[in-house]
């Protein structure tokens, strides 16, 4: 009986091992956008239709030639505010073509790469920090870049040799 155990509780926990490496593929083809208008349509998939169509001008400017296998808001519909739109892409070579030429984009809309709930905190974590140091300083000219808080004179450095670099928001 407890051999028969032993293999179900295995079954069950390669089951999830296989989960989470389709749900980790699939956010590696996924991006979010912020900053995107919510539609006045009165019906949802008429909302449903007009993000669509706002992601797709957006592939377009971009350059990225194709379409968003799926496009969703996510959340409830707040009163103020927009909520973000999650959009899955083919390949990850589209998800780097974009994030790559995000620049072109108007201002207000920002697209960044899906994360995971770690990542997520981390990036929580990086924006806290950066704006504690834009109070104590509003002349500090930090950004966030590759998981790291630094000022844009030091990203140069941070390019040439991550490996070797030290942040202040790591080194606590």
């Amino acid at each position: 009986m407890s051999a028969l155990l032993q293999l179900a509780g295995s079954i069950i926990g390669d089951q999830v091992m296989v989960a989470d490496a389709i749900e980790e593929d699939r956010r590696q083809h996924s991006v979010v956008f912020s900053g995107i208008k919510e539609s006045k349509a009165t019906t949802p998939t008429q909302k449903a239709t007009e993000d669509k169509q706002q992601i797709i001008k957006l592939l377009d400017l971009c350059d990225v030639e194709c379409l968003p296998v799926k496009v969703y808001r996510m959340g409830t519909t707040k009163e103020h505010g927009n909520r973000l739109i999650k959009v899955e892409l083919p390949t990850r070579w589209h998800v780097r073509r974009l994030l790559g030429a995000k620049k072109k984009m108007a201002d207000g809309i920002k697209v960044r790469e899906s994360l995971n709930k770690t990542q997520l905190a981390e990036r929580a974590h990086l924006i806290s920090y950066c704006r504690d140091r834009y109070k104590s300083d509003p002349n500090c000219n930090c950004v966030i870049f590759g998981g790291h808080v630094m000022t844009r004179d030091e990203i140069p450095r941070f390019r040439k040799d991550p490996g070797n670099f030290i942040c202040a928001c790591h080194n606590k």
